[in-house]
């Protein structure tokens, strides 16, 4: 699914990613604790490859489920970027986990300021990706981010 996505374009498929993201938070019960307090932030992707896929696979998840939990979303507040190799293009775990230290950065303080966020993105594969998010998210004042993907390679 996430291939398909990702690679052919088939940005209506990260709504059935989404839904099924959705029935997860049910069935784990979190769904009734997240609240206006929390807030739904993608995972941005850098402008070259934005640009090249037309979507944010990671955004559309977040428009969909914005829509089925009672709390806020934020499109825009991470930035990440350019010029960095691509993480499905590095191999290495430790290569992994080294290449996007520092690559993630927070675009409004005040509005992450003792908020609790819930960060979405569609692959976790060493969580690179995620800690780099939380740890900008953190640094800008967020009391609590917790990572949440579809998938875990």
């Amino acid at each position: 699914m996430i291939k398909l996505v990702k690679y052919q374009f088939a940005y209506t498929i990260a709504d059935d990613i989404a839904k099924l993201m959705d029935k997860y938070l049910l069935k784990i019960k979190i769904k009734g604790g997240l609240d206006k307090n929390f807030l739904l932030v993608p995972v941005p992707l850098d402008k070259k490859r934005r640009a090249w896929r037309g979507f944010n696979q990671s955004e559309i998840i977040c428009d969909f489920l914005s829509k089925q939990i009672p709390c806020n979303y934020a499109k825009n507040i991470l930035a990440k970027k350019s010029g960095l190799t691509p993480q499905v293009h590095v191999a290495e775990r430790n290569s992994r986990l080294a290449n996007v230290v520092g690559a993630f950065g927070c675009l409004d303080t005040e509005l992450v300021k003792n908020k609790n966020i819930l960060l979405v993105d569609d692959v976790a594969t060493t969580c690179a990706t995620l800690n780099d998010c939380a740890r900008a998210l953190k640094s800008a004042g967020a009391r609590y981010v917790a990572g949440f993907a579809f998938a875990r390679n």
